[in-house]
């Protein structure tokens, strides 16, 4: 994070660039720009409307405020500033993947698909990245179908790049193709053995099935592989214990995944159950002796 007094002195910078040149609208893009880092949007928003006064076709300053509508819901005009974007700048690819960005945010998942299929035929370099962002979008919409496709087609091309194989087996398994999925992940766990959240699915998917053997061995090695640092392997390991009917090692695994969680979920965990037992404290305040006595 960027500290207060960077944000200082940027606003600094920029208030003596302005002193030397008071209608340059680069200027106050850039003042947008350090507003928004800080997350002060209305004036982030001021300024960037203050750079297109001065220059109605700054590219960058349409689709940085085209952000900003979108952190406030404003979608109609999000899209709007991201295709008069498109219509003037000098970087169409960049400006295209704003406005497939743009209608992600908002579900406009039709659209989005659409401007990246005509991407993937004109920019064929960025192929791979283009194809695992249709991928995200196919699952965001549940086209799981056309989410493993996308990713077959990806991965054939891709040398065995092990964040798109698992991936797709995750795309199987969540269409219910968990014997197609199985044998992804255990290959992944062979091709990549560091890949600790393939055992985890592994493990996942055995107890599922039933297996809470084969469900302890996997956990086992997705918490080795993960140095015993994941809440999400150790709880893993917790519920394989647990169906295995080996109850004290199940808490005993647990409460080392509790240990891993980060401190904003426990403060979370911890405010949920103060609110909890401020509301069951104000029942039986206002309950009569008689009820409170039964």
């Amino acid at each position: 994070m960027i500290s207060l007094r960077l944000f200082d002195e940027a606003l600094i910078d920029n208030r003596a660039a302005l002193k030397i040149d008071p209608k340059s609208a680069i200027s106050y893009r850039q003042r947008g720009d350090i507003h928004a880092e800080k997350g002060d949007l209305n004036s982030a928003l001021r300024a960037y409307n203050r750079a297109l006064e001065l220059d109605k076709d700054l590219a960058t300053s349409l689709e940085n405020r085209s952000q900003i509508y979108l952190q406030t819901g404003e979608f109609n005009k999000a899209i709007e500033d991201q295709k008069k974007s498109l219509a003037t700048s000098r970087d169409k690819r960049r400006s295209e993947y704003g406005l497939v960005g743009a209608y992600r945010v908002i579900g406009e998942t039709e659209e989005a698909i659409e401007l990246l299929d005509a991407a993937i035929e004109q920019y064929p370099a960025d192929a791979a990245a283009l194809n695992r962002e249709k991928a995200w979008i196919e699952l965001d919409r549940n086209n799981f179908e056309g989410a493993i496709k996308t990713l077959q087609n990806l991965s054939e091309g891709s040398d065995g790049n092990p964040g798109d194989l698992y991936l797709l087996a995750a795309s199987l398994e969540t269409a219910g193709k968990n014997s197609e999925a199985t044998k992804l992940y255990e290959s992944l766990t062979q091709s990549h053995p560091v890949l600790w959240q393939a055992w985890l699915r592994l493990s996942q998917l055995s107890l599922r099935g039933g297996g809470a053997d084969q469900a302890i061995t996997y956990a086992m090695e997705a918490c080795r592989r993960s140095r015993f640092l994941s809440s999400d392997a150790l709880s893993a390991l917790a519920a394989a214990y647990h169906a295995k009917g080996q109850p004290e090692e199940a808490v005993n695994w647990q409460r080392r995944a509790i240990a891993r969680l980060p401190v904003e979920t426990l403060a979370e965990q911890r405010l949920r159950f103060a609110e909890e037992l401020a509301k069951y404290a104000s029942q039986e305040l206002s309950a009569s002796p008689e009820e409170a006595n039964r």
